[in-house]
């Protein structure tokens, strides 16, 4: 007697390392050790290195690619050949319950398309307690199908709860602990920002950091994580500062007539 067997529904994941984290590396793997293929996106060098000695896949981009035009060539590698992909980055950690919950959902879902893809809610960990408003639990959809990778503009986005299946579990992020850490990456993560960010000056060069602090700190309540959401809303409206200055900096010509960098008039 004939059985018809239903394929399960591959998942693949790609992991993302934007700043050095050689530090978290090993755990970064071990995020991937459920899917059924893995993929790195890494713009260090030193995690490209240690990824290929141990016979990890890798793709390799620069400072200037944005997210949207690595995606856009991706269409080659493992974890894209999979069914659904898991969008990771470098600093997140599934715990057990999240991995059994991602693979159950994928494989319930198949080839449906009753959902526009799959949400998880990001549990940050910064500056030494994990946030609950600020706008850091705001689901973003992590798991989508494979066809639907390349209009995943930024590689991570927010998810319309009307149209998302949004999983119990959080995913974890825990690579800024501490606030010398999160100023350490603001400042690597500014240098690719910089070629994508508006060159402003004047009063939208400040107004903008300023809109930043209050969406975070009052519009979304930051308030209520006491110091730590006061910080967090601080330091990235700081990063909305300092990627808009450096996009002015490299703007500026090299020859300007203020002497930087010139000799000293004799």
């Amino acid at each position: 007697m004939a059985t018809n067997l239903v394929p399960r529904a591959t998942l693949g994941a790609l992991i993302f390392v934007d700043v050095p984290d050689t530090e978290h590396l090993g755990s970064m793997l071990e995020n991937g050790g459920f899917a059924d293929a893995v993929t790195v996106v890494s713009r260090d060098p030193e995690c490209t290195q240690i990824c290929r000695q141990e016979g990890i896949e890798v793709v390799e981009c620069d400072e200037t690619e944005s997210r949207a035009s690595v995606l856009a060539r991706l269409d080659s590698v493992a974890a894209t050949q999979c069914d659904w992909v898991f969008l990771l980055e470098a600093d997140e950690r599934l715990n057990l319950e999240l991995r059994q919950e991602v693979r159950q959902v994928v494989e319930s879902l198949g080839d449906s398309r009753d959902h526009a893809g799959v949400s998880v809610r990001i549990q940050r960990y910064i500056c030494g307690a994990y946030q609950r408003y600020g706008g850091w639990t705001t689901p973003e959809r992590r798991v989508v199908r494979r066809e639907d990778l390349g209009r995943t503009a930024s590689g991570v986005t927010a998810g319309d709860e009307s149209a998302e299946l949004i999983l119990e579990q959080p995913l974890a992020a825990l690579g800024h602990r501490h606030i010398g850490g999160r100023l350490r990456w603001i400042n690597h993560v500014t240098e690719l920002e910089q070629h994508h960010a508006d060159i402003v000056g004047g009063w939208t060069l400040i107004s903008r950091p300023i809109r930043r602090f209050l969406l975070l700190y009052v519009g979304q309540r930051g308030y209520r994580d006491r110091f730590t959401g006061l910080a967090t809303a601080a330091l990235e409206s700081f990063r909305c500062f300092l990627a808009h200055a450096k996009a002015w900096e490299r703007a500026q010509p090299a020859d300007r007539a203020d002497g930087v960098g010139r000799e000293p008039s004799q």
